[in-house]
């Protein structure tokens, strides 16, 4: 059983459900408790964004995603999420810029690692994605 007040336990079991793409609802509500604890926690807003894009949610997970980066550093896991959502948004554009962030900031952290960090390999392929779109949408 997990203590009602450890914030950070609840924020990765429900990101960790999030992740696997599983018990959606019991990952939300363990992000909910956790922001009820500490509300100005970016990755924990991150967190609940991502589960909200999970469910299908983009509205939902655009504005926490974004709230996330008030209150986190630049991290490039969430400028990945962010460019995820708006992808899912069909906002190409927005979504290129998000990752090519992401990516810029993985490299920054390749040399000094500390923390987790996207693929990446990945955010190239997403990158020359939405570079293919962009393209033949003309």
């Amino acid at each position: 059983k997990i203590n009602p007040h450890h914030s950070n336990a609840h924020n990765f079991i429900g990101y960790i459900y999030a992740t696997q793409g599983i018990e959606l609802d019991k990952a939300q509500g363990h992000l909910e408790q956790a922001l009820n604890i500490q509300p100005r926690n970016g990755y924990f807003l991150d967190s609940l964004g991502w589960i909200y894009h999970k469910k299908g949610e983009p509205e939902k997970a655009l504005t926490h995603i974004k709230k996330a980066m008030v209150y986190a550093q630049p991290d490039p896991v969430l400028y990945d999420h962010l460019g995820d959502v708006y992808f899912s948004m069909k906002n190409v554009t927005e979504a290129r810029k998000a990752w090519k962030t992401s990516l810029s900031l993985t490299i920054q952290r390749l040399k000094e690692p500390a923390g987790e960090i996207p693929d990446p390999e990945k955010l190239r392929e997403k990158i020359r994605q939405a570079d293919e779109m962009m393209l033949n949408s003309f």
